[in-house]
C-alpha cells in the first residue's frame, strides 16, 4: 500500500509537518511513530487523548451517542484545558 502521507518543512520556521487524508494512516503512521519516539512534557497527555479516541473511531463507536459523547467529552480536556 502506498503511502498517503505528506511530509513538509516550512521554509520560515524550519518546523517538519507529517499530514495524513486516510484515517488509517493515523494508525498506520502517526500511532506507532509515536509509540516508537515518545512526546514529552504536557502534550504527551493530549497525544494519549487523541490516540484514545482514534481508537474509539476505529472501532465505530462515535456512530453511537455514547461513543460519541465520550469523544467530545476528551476532547474538552485537551491542549490547554486540563
Amino acid at each position: 500500500m502506498r503511502s498517503r502521507g505528506f511530509f513538509s518543512i516550512s521554509e520560515k520556521s524550519g518546523i517538519g509537518t507529517f499530514t495524513v487524508s486516510n484515517f488509517s494512516e493515523i494508525f498506520d503512521k502517526i500511532i506507532p511513530f509515536f509509540e516508537e519516539f515518545p512526546i514529552l512534557g504536557a502534550k504527551a497527555y493530549d497525544y494519549e487523548d487523541f490516540k484514545k479516541s482514534a481508537v474509539l473511531i476505529k472501532s465505530k463507536a462515535h456512530l453511537t451517542k455514547e461513543g460519541l459523547d465520550k469523544i467530545i467529552l476528551i476532547k474538552s480536556g485537551m491542549n490547554f484545558k486540563r
